[in-house]
């Protein structure tokens, strides 16, 4: 397969300049770039430097959440005529040489029954991290960004789940891909740099442990959503019992705003049980 043949999209939220230069690592790679832009204003003007005749912009004039806006994108390659959509974050970028390795694999690859094809993900602050000898490993889940994404599969499983909104969206299409026989494939020989977070590295008695100091808005998402993902997928609810007291304890231990994050932390688990998904209506 021509990579040429495939599209690719990212998602925008209050973009600035860096996230521009990351659209230009991979811009020379792919068909198209669907620019999803899910912010209040609109930054249509940032992409004066990229190739326009491959930019199709989508100002949403809101936040639409990650999970409608990579729909959207999905439906658009599709009707454009795209079997596979490269999907990305604003804050993702690849390194030349791994992208021209990452899609030379894909098209060497067996494509019959995968549904997502990943590189291995890296945040940015462990960029020395070692590549696994092993170059393909089937996985549960992988982050969104960066995936080529089979839309045959996307349109047979279901659309990204929008009742989370973001977080846990890239688990929950993995796990439903899984449901259907579908494979989620990591190629573990390529990297692709991704922030995550405010990351820090904090002692836990002998060894470290990772501190991502999401704000309170996005503590509410993590843990309201974590229990529709233990409500909804009973395959995995040790892993998120483990993911629901982690993230408590790292608040009351390590992150600040305690109190606040602890508030709605807890307002994300009542409002799971009042089944309020969807956007966090923040007014009162």
């Amino acid at each position: 397969m021509d990579n040429k043949k495939i599209p690719a999209t990212v998602i925008w939220y209050n973009p600035d300049t860096e996230n521009i230069e990351n659209i230009k690592t991979y811009i020379d790679y792919v068909e198209k770039v669907y620019i999803i832009d899910n912010s209040m204003n609109n930054n249509k003007k940032l992409c004066s430097s990229l190739n326009n005749n491959k930019i199709e912009y989508v100002y949403n004039k809101k936040n639409l959440g990650i999970a409608k806006a990579l729909n959207l994108a999905c439906e658009k390659a599709i009707s454009d005529g795209f079997k596979w959509i490269l999907t990305m974050d604003q804050d993702s970028s690849f390194s030349s040489n791994d992208i021209n390795e990452y899609f030379k694999s894909f098209d060497n690859i067996e494509k019959k029954n995968i549904g997502i094809f990943s590189p291995k993900h890296i945040l940015k602050n462990d960029i020395n991290k070692i590549r696994d000898d092993k170059k393909f490993l089937e996985i549960d889940h992988v982050m969104t960004s960066g995936n080529l994404l089979n839309l045959s599969a996307w349109e047979k499983v279901g659309k990204f789940d929008e009742n989370l909104f973001i977080d846990e969206v890239d688990s929950e299409i993995c796990f439903r891909m899984i449901e259907n026989d579908y494979k989620v494939i990591q190629m573990n020989r390529i990297k692709m740099f991704h922030e995550l977070g405010s990351l820090e590295k904090r002692n836990f008695f002998i060894k470290k442990i990772s501190v991502l100091n999401h704000n309170y808005i996005r503590k509410y998402y993590i843990m309201r959503n974590k229990f529709y993902m233990f409500k909804k997928y009973k395959k995995y609810r040790i892993r998120y019992v483990y993911y629901i007291l982690n993230d408590f304890f790292k608040v009351i231990f390590y992150e600040k705003d305690k109190l606040r994050k602890l508030k709605y932390m807890f307002r994300g688990i009542n409002d799971f049980f009042k089944n309020k998904m969807g956007e966090l209506d923040d007014k009162k």
